[in-house]
């Protein structure tokens, strides 16, 4: 029989923080708006930059292989909001709803620290958060 998760392991402290943020993927607080996706993904970016300890929930929610239902309300309405706005201006056209956001999300956490890829800041101190950030919004709209 496994032991009691003790206050401090990580499971706990995980459960304890996305009660706080009420979701592993609070960023969502940034309204999604599928009619402007370039501008989503800069505002992404913004919060994700005043907030990293949400993305590092997040983070260590996917590590921890939590439940993928957790995140399944607010993701199908995204997706359904997408997919109706596809369907209406024809933006993205080219991409499956599911594709489009995994695009634009990759594209405006490109910078995050928790990404895998990310470069790291002190060999890229040249670019500027607002460098970074209009180039996010630039490439979505291309992506578009």
């Amino acid at each position: 029989m496994p032991a009691a998760s003790s206050p401090s392991t990580p499971s706990v402290c995980l459960r304890r923080g996305l009660r706080r943020t009420r979701h592993p993927t609070a960023w969502i607080r940034s309204p999604f708006t599928p009619g402007d996706l370039p501008e989503y993904a800069g505002r992404l970016f913004d919060y994700c930059r005043r907030n990293p300890e949400v993305i590092r929930l997040a983070t260590w929610h996917r590590l921890e292989r939590g439940d993928p239902a957790f995140a399944a309300p607010a993701r199908d309405a995204e997706l359904d909001a997408l997919a109706a706005a596809q369907k209406e201006d024809g933006i993205g056209s080219g991409f499956s709803p599911t594709t489009l956001l995994t695009l634009v999300l990759s594209i405006a956490l490109a910078w995050n620290p928790s990404n895998v890829t990310s470069i790291p800041a002190s060999s890229s101190e040249a670019e500027s958060a607002d460098d970074r950030r209009r180039a996010i919004v630039e490439a979505v709209r291309r992506l578009l």
